[in-house]
Formats: structure tokens, C-alpha cells, sequence
């Protein structure tokens, strides 16, 4: 019963995490590239969330006794590893959100003043909080232990990997050979391993 627990106050943490941040987030038209995105991340994030709250029921409640035929046989051991994984990518999360400060949207846009951000996480990676989204998503899955919520989580992540390279190009429209420059040092989803070669 300890894990099911847990993996339910991860997504509260997560959905703490969200909605402070997206309070105070500037609303804007989200541009034509990234709407169609947009609507099935939106899509995916509603299916998610109705299945962690059949999860909830399910295991404090009893409730949904189907829901069981779906459990995954995943070691208690990687199901702890989960745990670890989710809660440093909800840290790495509340991080990058002070990161981007007012340069936080939850639509795919640019807008005329939008600031490059390049101190704290954006120092060594370009899209952290697609990088922490994607291991939190990843990791709860390995807590949850179940097809359900592993499907949908999946999905997500693909859909944030298809995300940044919209995102990218209109990065670099908007910011020209700034941009370049910070492409050349950075990584897309993780730091770069070996020194990049500079472009203009």
C-alpha cells in the first residue's frame, strides 16, 4: 500500500508544482506549429489524470477491481528507484520554473519581448523542463506499475521529444545567431557530453 501512496502524493506534488507556476503565467495565442501539440498533450495530460484518479480509488478505496488485470510485475526494487527518480525531477522542476521566471508559457509560443534564458538549468540544457516532465512521467510509471498509466505517460514524453524541435526553430527564427550560439553549447535534453563546435 506504501507505494500506491506514494506514487498518488507524487502527482499532487507535480499538480502543486503546475498550478503555482501556471497562476502566474503570461496567457498568449499559441503559434500554428505548436497548437496541434498543444491539443494532444492536453488530451494525453486529461487521460492521464483520469487514470491516476481511477488508480486512487482504486487502491484506497477498493474501488474498480478490473483495474487490477492491468498491474505490471515491476520489482519492488525498480518500483523504490521510481520514487527517487520522480521526486529529483519534481525538484529539478520547481528549479527550472524559478529559472524561466516571467519567460514561462504552457503554450508553444515566442512572444515579442520574450527573454533567451540562459542561467541556472538553461546554462547546459535547453528544454530542463521537458527533460524533468519526461523523468518524472517515466519514473512515477515504474511506481505505479501499471499499463494504464505507463501508456499515456509514454506518449507524453513523446510528444515534449516532438516539442523541442518546434520549439527550436521558432527559437532560432526569433533570435537568429544568438540562438545558434546557444545550440552550440548546450544540450537539447541533457548536457552535452563532449565539447560542441560554435556556429553562426
Amino acid at each position: 500500500m506504501m507505494l500506491p501512496l506514494i506514487f498518488l502524493a507524487l502527482f499532487i506534488g507535480l499538480a502543486i508544482i503546475r498550478a503555482i507556476y501556471q497562476r502566474n503565467a503570461p496567457h498568449g495565442e499559441a503559434s500554428q506549429a505548436g497548437r496541434g501539440l498543444d491539443r494532444i498533450r492536453i488530451a494525453l495530460s486529461v487521460l492521464l489524470s483520469s487514470v491516476v484518479i481511477v488508480y486512487g480509488f482504486h487502491h484506497v478505496f477498493g474501488l474498480f477491481p478490473w483495474f487490477a488485470a492491468f498491474a505490471l510485475p515491476f520489482p519492488v526494487w525498480l518500483r523504490w528507484i521510481g520514487v527517487a527518480g520522480a521526486a529529483a525531477s519534481l525538484i529539478m522542476l520547481h528549479q527550472v520554473h524559478r529559472d524561466l521566471g516571467e519567460a514561462f508559457s504552457v503554450r508553444l509560443l515566442v512572444r515579442e519581448d520574450h527573454p533567451l534564458i540562459t542561467n541556472g538549468w538553461y546554462a547546459r540544457i535547453r528544454h530542463p523542463m521537458y527533460s524533468a516532465l519526461a523523468g518524472f512521467f517515466l519514473s512515477a510509471s515504474l511506481v505505479a506499475a501499471h499499463a494504464l498509466i505507463l501508456g499515456p505517460a509514454v506518449a507524453i514524453v513523446a510528444i515534449l521529444c516532438a516539442r523541442t524541435g518546434t520549439e527550436e526553430h521558432m527559437m532560432e527564427a526569433h533570435f537568429g545567431a544568438e540562438y545558434r550560439r546557444y545550440q552550440a553549447r548546450t544540450g537539447r535534453l541533457w548536457p552535452p557530453l563532449t565539447p560542441r563546435t560554435r556556429r553562426d
